[in-house]
């Protein structure tokens, strides 16, 4: 790994990369956490490039890794890469393959040990191997199942192995039934019961998940099918998330020290910069966290419930006190310092058990509580546990009771510890409560960004929006680069802003980012920065990329949904100029149009002048009549020509240029022919494609747009009766119904469901609507809306009808984009789509069953529990 030195006098201050997969994940944000710190304490920056897994197979996700091109060790100084969810969807050879670009940078590694790259690594065989021995020699289990992760990824692999291991070392068979596919995410977990109870009818006795969101969605299906945890099935996972602690019962799980590992990393690393040596492998321990998942009584009853025996002992001992205050300090390092390094815990213990010594020995003294509510106070500060400090208290009151006995002094320290244990509880509910209004500001003013950035489509005005929102949300400085190439390269910064305003002014500034990432004249050059680097994208046309200085109050997927709301409204404005381009150019051919009309009038007036003087001189040569009453006929004859030509031109230009030609660079060059050459009626034909494609493209554009919103919140999801849905439906629809007189029936006490209120109202509006425009010719026109029992949970609703119906071989193809049974109908072929579209994204489906000439019946389900849309997994 090569070396980089600084040979300037003036100390440069060093630029690190981070390679992490997203931002927004609840493993992620613990990582990066860990490496802004690190970076902060050493006063160095830190870019966060959110590119995605390698090849991640979601969608258009994979569009991120172009962030990695822009990487080089002329715009950064070292780098850090989040191997283990990096490399999810690639072989290790691949990975290595990967990584090898970045030489001569200097690397570190998380998760994944690399040649030639120092790597922190954490013990995954043995984490899973503490869980599964846990399980055999606590609570006796034998038939214990594992739910795995991707087939390619190494900590999967290596948990996996540590499975294996732990069973042949108690002697117990290894069973591949016992074994699910999986791939870190909590629908794995579900579709892992199903596989054990469903499929192949064997119920284990505990479950070990490769990960906590994989066991989340294990909880999650056992609860669904009415079995308990643990009495029914016991159940772990690996990580510690916060749901692993919140969720009820809370998760047995392998603490994994995500904080540590992403700061060691980057200590490392700055290290090596400053060319001190490191080790070329670090393994970090893991420890097991048990709960009630696996059968385990609560970490803080257990503690709480502790007995000593009390002894005379002189508790101003010295040697005694030192005992007391280790207890105390071991005690705060376990419970919380569990994501952060506990430089703070030995001098906290030694100012809690004076302080309270001094209130035991004084009945009006209260240093104790003031002592532990500064503590609290640094402790909400430095983001801990503070629900932890129950267990501190705990320790404190069984290491300081056994070794004072006098009744008086027994009953103020209990008097003590209850006052401490509601300190603790308040100041949990004041992060509680800050917590929530953060959440709900958060959403709020989110939700504001949202609406002013995809409602504007010029970018003059986006830029304008940009720099007043991002600054709201507590981003201090942000970047926008465009570019229209595969490669960034060259690229132009759109907009730059800083707490001074925008930096941009006037044209783009043009830059390789290769050199810079950003150019260095608009970075912060008096302070240091954290920089999250998003990929700006729509669909599969890369836009360019996008950077946001951090704010530590926001969670990490803000920045996400920034990349999301800017690439759809970027895509937008340059749509909007290219249609403006295509008009200015069409007003262009116009005028040269018109141009060329009044030039030929101008010839057929000269010309008809010379033809009044040829009769003149036909008058004056009576010798001559004959052969000039000839030359005159032709000459007549070549004038009515003209004018008939005239007159064909004029009709042209008459009936095709009424409205504004719009037209595409393709078409300009047969224009420009057709002009040249006076091929009026191929210029009539071609003018009339381009007004015919464009009419229909708006038409298209307004539908798709609508199509292309599925996928993402536009308003809160809620729980919402269907009874409402129908009626505010057929509000819309009514015009038709009563024009068409057709009878609508409803059944009553429908089911509440959970969604998106709009657009649910889309769904049904679009469905009674087809089934009253393909009503045929029915005497009794009758259409009914209702429920026909459950798929899955959820409820099975129908709109059916009585009219012309669909033959089975259509039944498919009506759902897709643009597919019309009857071209003569009204409609582009979009509806049943975006009604398809809008199910699936709440997570239902949708079908029909009908016959030629015997009606139709669309049958959807919907959710009525909430959780279940795309974008609550995200």
């Amino acid at each position: 790994m090569k070396n980089i030195q600084n040979n300037s006098d003036e100390k440069k201050r060093p630029t690190i990369g981070f390679l992490i997969d997203w931002v927004g994940g609840r493993y992620q944000s613990l990582v990066w956490l860990g490496a802004v710190a690190a970076a902060e304490e050493r006063d160095a920056n830190l870019i966060l490039f959110s590119g995605r897994s390698l090849r991640a197979p979601q969608g258009y996700l994979s569009q991120s890794n172009a962030l990695f091109d822009v990487i080089s060790n002329e715009n950064i100084d070292g780098l850090v890469i989040l191997s283990g969810t990096i490399a999810n969807y690639i072989t290790r050879d691949e990975f290595r393959s990967f990584v090898s670009r970045f030489h001569p940078l200097p690397m570190v590694s998380i998760s994944i040990e690399l040649e030639d790259v120092p790597s922190v690594l954490i013990d995954n065989r043995g984490g899973i191997r503490a869980v599964v021995s846990h399980f055999i020699e606590i609570h006796g289990y034998q038939r214990i199942a594992f739910i795995c992760g991707p087939e390619v990824n190494d900590e999967a692999l290596q948990r996996f192995t540590g499975y294996q291991e732990e069973l042949a070392r108690h002697g117990i068979p290894f069973d591949p039934m016992l074994v699910a596919p999986g791939d870190f995410s909590a629908e794995a977990g579900i579709k892992a019961v199903g596989l054990f109870l469903d499929e192949r009818h064997v119920k284990p006795e505990a479950i070990v998940a490769v990960d906590d969101d994989t066991a989340l969605g294990v909880l999650e299906a056992l609860m669904a099918r009415g079995l308990n945890v643990p009495e029914d099935i016991a159940l772990a996972g690996f990580d510690d998330i916060d749901e692993a602690r919140f969720t009820s019962p809370p998760l047995t799980t392998v603490l994994q020290p995500f904080y540590d590992q992403s700061h060691l990393a980057v200590s490392m690393l700055l290290d090596y910069l400053e060319g001190k040596p490191i080790p070329p492998k670090i393994q970090l321990p893991m420890q097991l966290v048990t709960r009630q998942s696996c059968g385990c009584m609560a970490e803080t009853v257990y503690l709480a419930g502790m007995s000593a025996e009390y002894t005379e002992d002189g508790l101003q001992n010295e040697i005694s006190l030192r005992q007391v205050i280790g207890e105390v300090q071991e005690a705060i390092e376990q419970n919380c310092f569990r994501q952060s390094s506990g430089g703070n815990a030995a001098e906290w213990a030694m100012q809690l058990v004076r302080s309270l010594v001094s209130d035991l020995d004084s009945r009006d003294a209260n240093n104790f509580i003031k002592t532990l509510g500064r503590i609290l106070q640094t402790g909400i500060v430095q983001h801990h546990e503070i629900g932890r400090w129950q267990n501190v208290i705990s320790a404190m009151r069984n290491a300081l009771m056994v070794r004072r006995y006098a009744q008086p002094v027994n009953r103020r320290a209990e008097e003590l510890w209850g006052q401490a244990r509601v300190l603790i509880g308040d100041a949990m509910e004041r992060v509680q409560g800050h917590q929530l209004l953060q959440i709900r500001n958060h959403s709020l003013v989110e939700s504001e960004v949202e609406r002013s950035v995809l409602a504007t489509l010029e970018f003059e005005e986006l830029k304008s929006i940009a720099a007043e929102i991002l600054p709201a949300l507590g981003i201090a400085s942000g970047y926008i680069i465009l570019s229209k190439a595969e490669k960034y390269n060259p690229s132009s910064i759109f907009l730059a802003f800083n707490e001074t305003g925008i930096l941009t002014d006037g044209n783009p500034v043009e830059y390789n980012p290769l050199g810079s990432i950003v150019p260095k004249e608009f970075l912060p050059q008096s302070r240091r920065y954290t920089l999250v680097m998003e990929a700006l994208y729509f669909q599969s046309e890369p836009l360019g990329f996008a950077l946001f200085e951090m704010n530590m109050q926001r969670h990490g997927i803000l920045y996400s949904e920034l990349r999301q709301q800017f690439s759809s409204a970027l895509k937008g404005a340059w749509l909007l100029h290219e249609y403006k381009q295509a008009q200015e150019q069409t007003e262009s051919i116009n005028k040269e149009l018109m141009d060329y009309r009044a030039n030929l009038e101008r010839m057929v007036v000269e010309r008809t002048e010379e033809l009044t003087l040829a009769n003149k001189q036909l008058q004056r040569e009576i010798s001559d009549r004959k052969q000039a009453e000839f030359e005159r006929e032709n000459l007549i004859r070549e004038l009515k020509d003209k004018n008939a030509e005239l007159e064909r031109f004029t009709y042209t230009v008459s009936h095709d240029l009424k409205s504004p030609l719009v037209t595409i660079n393709g078409f300009l060059g047969y224009l420009e022919q057709d002009a040249v050459s006076g091929n009026m009626e191929r210029l009539k034909k071609d003018t009339q494609r381009i007004n015919e494609a464009v009419q229909k493209m708006r038409r298209l554009l307004n539908e798709l747009l609508d199509l292309s919103r599925i996928g993402r919140m536009m308003n809160a999801p809620e729980m919402v009766s269907f009874d409402e849905l129908v009626k505010e439906a057929l509000g819309v629809v009514h015009g038709r119904l009563e024009e068409n007189r057709i009878h609508v029936q409803v059944q009553s006490n429908l089911p509440v469901v959970y969604g998106d209120h709009p657009r649910l109202v889309e769904v049904l509006q679009n469905l009674i609507d087809n089934a009253a425009k393909y009503m045929g010719d029915r005497k009794r026109p009758c259409i009914e809306i209702g429920q026909r029992g459950e798929e899955n949970g959820m409820p099975v609703f129908f709109v059916k009808d009585n009219g012309m119906g669909i033959g089975p071989e259509h039944h498919d193809r009506v759902f897709g984009l643009f597919n019309k049974l009857d071209a003569r109908s009204e409609g582009t072929g979009v509806g049943l789509a975006l009604v398809k579209r809008i199910v699936e994204f709440h997570g239902g489906r949708i079908w029909v069953e009908s016959e030629a000439g015997m009606g139709s019946t669309f049958l959807f389900t919907l959710s009525t529990r909430p959780g279940t849309l795309q974008s609550d997994s995200g």
